[in-house]
C-alpha cells in the first residue's frame, strides 16, 4: 500500500475488505478516493537519532518513505534547504542498519515507525520541525458506505470517551 496512492493498485477491493486500517493518512489525496473516520492519532515525518545531531547542515540522513500520504516534496525541500545529504533507505531495517553502522547521522521516516525503531534500538525520536506538515491517522472506508462510517465513528467516539484509545496510544506509541 505504501507504494501507490491508488487503492486499485493495492489489490484491495470493496469485495475483499470494508475498512483499511493501519497507517491511513487523512491527506487531501487520501480523501479524494476514500471516506475517512475521525482521527485517532497524528503522524508526520519523524527523526530517529542514535546520538544528538545538533545542526542539520552537512549531516547525512537516511530516508525511508514507507507510507503514502505524507508530503515527500516538502520533506525533500526541507532537507535540501538545510544542506542535508540524503540517501533513500529501501526498508525500515535498511534505515536502522544504516544508523547502526554510522552511514547516516539520523533517519527520517513516518513518525509511528520512527518511534518503533527508536524504541527497539534505544535511540531518540522527535517530530520533524513544524514546517513539515502533520496529518491525522484515520480508518479508510470505501466512498459511499455511510452506514459503516457512522458505526465506526460512533465506536471510535465510545473508545475515546472510555479512555481505550489513550491506553492503546500509550502502549503502541
Amino acid at each position: 500500500m505504501g507504494q501507490d496512492f491508488n487503492p486499485r493498485n493495492w489489490r484491495v477491493t470493496r469485495a475483499q475488505c470494508e475498512v483499511l486500517a493501519g497507517g491511513v493518512v487523512a491527506s487531501p489525496v487520501t480523501r479524494s478516493f476514500l471516506e475517512t473516520s475521525p482521527s485517532y492519532a497524528q503522524t508526520g515525518w519523524g527523526f530517529v537519532t542514535p546520538r544528538p545531531i545538533g545542526e542539520l547542515s552537512g549531516r547525512r540522513a537516511g530516508v525511508f518513505i514507507g507510507i503514502s500520504g505524507l508530503d515527500r516534496i516538502a520533506l525533500s525541500r526541507f532537507l535540501r534547504g538545510n544542506d542535508v545529504e540524503v540517501t533513500i533507505a529501501a526498508s525500515a531495517s535498511d534505515l536502522a542498519s544504516g544508523l547502526r553502522q554510522g552511514r547516516f547521522d539520523f533517519g527520517v521516516t513516518e513518525m509511528l515507525l520512527a518511534g518503533s525503531i527508536a524504541s527497539r534500538e534505544g535511540w531518540a525520536v522527535e517530530w520533524a520541525p513544524l514546517e513539515l506538515p502533520r496529518f491525522p491517522l484515520v480508518l479508510g472506508l470505501w466512498k459511499g458506505d455511510i452506514t459503516l462510517k457512522h458505526a465506526i465513528t460512533d465506536g471510535l467516539d465510545r473508545l475515546q470517551r472510555n479512555g481505550e484509545i489513550a491506553r492503546m496510544l500509550t502502549r503502541y506509541l
